[in-house]
């Protein structure tokens, strides 16, 4: 019981990268919000998140890949570019929280 710890998760199941922003649409019955999301999986089998090493290639692989989903989203709703930031942050923020 004195080793590493083996991550909590199967190397080999992708790490969902969920980017999401919330939208305001007028109907005819009122105003509704709905979530807009772009989810991306990452595949990380060939690292060893036990490590410093290994976590910190994650988290860049999982940043790229929510920067890469907020830039979808900053394209299918251009007046909200600004929330760009906060929409990585947070898509990568909830990724690294299924990695133990």
């Amino acid at each position: 019981t004195g080793g590493p710890r083996p991550p909590s998760r199967s190397r080999g199941t992708p790490i969902t990268v969920t980017a999401e922003r919330m939208m305001t649409v007028e109907k005819s019955t009122g105003v509704v919000e709905k979530a807009l999301t772009i989810r991306t999986l990452v595949n990380y089998s060939d690292l060893d998140v036990t490590t410093e090493s290994g976590r910190k290639k994650l988290e860049a692989r999982i940043t790229e890949a929510a920067s890469d989903a907020c830039t979808e989203l900053d394209k299918l709703l251009p007046n909200r570019t600004l929330e760009h930031g906060n929409c990585v942050r947070e898509a990568t923020e909830r990724a690294m929280a299924g990695v133990k």
